[in-house]
């Protein structure tokens, strides 16, 4: 296994565990994505990052 898999695997930037689907989203990975991006200043820490997504569409899946 390639060291890139391995950190992905360590990261849980795939599988987050707790029953949570690839791909789906939630309030608290959009909070440690926006965390992350604001850590190493891709955003501003004054960023309204919950203004910037919608969980409506996930609500049936």
């Amino acid at each position: 296994m390639g060291s890139t898999v391995r950190m992905i695997k360590a990261k849980s930037l795939v599988d987050p565990g707790g029953g949570v689907k690839i791909g789906s989203l939630t309030d608290t990975r959009w909070e440690q994505t926006f965390k992350l991006l604001s850590e190493t200043a891709v955003l501003p820490a004054t960023f309204d990052y919950k203004a910037a997504y919608t969980l409506r569409f996930m609500k049936d899946l």
